[in-house]
């Protein structure tokens, strides 16, 4: 009666998949120890902001030569970066496409036999994060959690590692902030987790310069300054400034030809002529 192998076969494949397995991945990306990430949202008078995002992870010493190329392959792609581990990915913006460029940066700290690894993402976004409401001699202003992006499926998460800096513009006066743990440290709102609320809500005012006259919120109220629109009205400067430099002697001889044109004046010596013929 023929043995059946089967079974032997099965294991054997098992255990060579096991093996190839381990050796084409051998580290996961959670032997890096995530130590805290410290978000910085900065509030220009807009309502828009510019996003730093700092990550302290722990390695080994023999763990910083494979970090440093996983920064290298990662780059700025949040995508490859959410891959190599779930936690670190942007936290403000609803999807990827509100962000507007980011950069990466990197830098090591020794301390107590242990590697500390700094990583560092700026970006901004092209729409606003704040609302406005318009009032005859200020305006307010309101962030929700529409651009956080947490764990929000029904009460707003905000992990043990996350430390969240809410930087309002200089001249913002905080009427409300939501929920009750926050702490305000002068036009700075901080938010450390561990922490779930129902609700979050963070309200300011600025008071209108009754003194000024045109200004940048009178360009913004044509809407200079919303969403892309900002970056497209930079661009158009920058453009008018560099063909002025590069057509300027053409320029400069156009209005030359027309202040000789229009300034000859010819002198009449008609009484002249009479006075000599008598």
């Amino acid at each position: 009666m023929e043995k059946n192998h089967f079974p032997v076969r099965f294991l054997v494949l098992m255990v060579l998949l096991a093996i190839t397995f381990f050796v084409l991945f051998p580290k996961p990306a959670n032997a890096y120890e995530l130590n805290k990430v410290i978000v910085t949202i900065e509030f220009d008078d807009f309502g828009f902001v510019d996003v730093e995002e700092l990550y302290l992870i722990s390695l080994d010493p023999g763990e910083v030569d494979d970090f440093k190329e996983t920064v290298k392959i990662n780059a700025s792609s949040w995508f490859k970066w959410t891959v190599f581990d779930k936690k670190i990915h942007f936290h403000v913006g609803e999807k990827l496409s509100d962000i507007y460029r980011t950069f990466v940066t990197n830098s090591f700290e020794e301390s107590d036999g242990k590697i500390l690894a700094k990583l560092k993402f700026n970006y901004s976004l092209f729409n606003r994060v704040a609302e406005k409401k318009e009032k005859d001699r200020e305006t307010e202003w309101e962030i929700d959690e529409t651009y956080l992006n947490l764990d929000k499926k029904i009460t707003i998460k905000f992990p043990y590692y996350l430390s969240l800096t809410f930087s309002l513009p200089k001249k913002a006066e905080i009427l409300k902030v939501m929920p009750e743990e926050a702490k305000i440290l002068g036009n700075n709102i901080v938010i450390d987790g561990p922490l779930t609320t129902n609700s979050f809500l963070i309200k300011y005012r600025i008071v209108k310069d009754i003194t000024a006259g045109f200004s940048l919120e009178t360009l913004n109220f044509f809407g200079f300054f919303e969403g892309k629109n900002k970056f497209y009205f930079i661009f158009a400067i920058v453009m008018v400034i560099g063909l002025t430099l590069v057509f300027r002697r053409r320029i400069s001889r156009f209005f030359e030809n027309i202040i000789e044109k229009y300034s000859e004046i010819k002198p009449d010596y008609s009484f002249v002529e009479e006075e000599f013929e008598r």
